[in-house]
């Protein structure tokens, strides 16, 4: 066999090798790319109505909220049972009808200095929607610590809305801190 024969065989492999794996690359990425057009399909329909400002957001990117917290989403909000239909329509339908599902989501924290119930009440809105309060014995200590470190009405943080197979929800939030300021 003489060194020409040996190189065409040489490339004649490097072809089909190179063409085994072009073809194999592409069948990946053609799946890569229809599993994410079915998540954006049901992304798009899980967020159905909800306005721009409050899509569904990753928990891990904490840019996007005012507030940062440690990614527990351990404070407790109150006031829950008065919201759950509220609650209920920030759910995606398919997912908490059959199990239990947990849906992330931007919640905003308003001062409600009027309140005729408690004057430092502290509101929870998610997509305009009055999901809670910040528990009352947490309200003054929450809106000292905001004003020292210079938040406004209107901050915003990650929260995390727990469906229990349609029948009961959670909301907690993601703050630097438990319920005990």
């Amino acid at each position: 066999m003489t060194i020409e024969q040996k190189a065409q065989g040489a490339v004649f492999l490097a072809i089909i090798v190179t063409g085994f794996y072009f073809h194999w690359f592409f069948g990946v990425l053609a799946i890569v790319l229809v599993a994410k057009a079915i998540y954006d399909i049901n992304y798009k329909n899980a967020n159905e109505g909800n306005s721009e400002e409050y899509l569904e957001c990753d928990p891990q990117n904490k840019k996007r909220h005012d507030i940062l917290g440690n990614g527990e989403f351990s404070f407790e909000i109150a006031g829950e049972a008065s919201y759950k239909s509220e609650i209920k329509s920030l759910v995606a339908k398919e997912k908490h009808k059959e199990q239990s599902s947990t849906t992330f989501l931007t919640a905003k924290l308003i001062l409600e200095d009027n309140n005729a119930h408690d004057r430092n009440a502290v509101r929870i809105d998610i997509n305009g929607k009055t999901v809670g309060y910040i528990p009352a014995d947490d309200a003054q200590s929450y809106r000292k610590w905001a004003k020292r470190v210079g938040i406004d009405s209107g901050a915003t943080c990650a929260a995390r809305i727990d469906a229990y197979k349609g029948l009961d929800y959670s909301v907690k939030l993601d703050l630097p801190f438990e319920n005990d300021f």
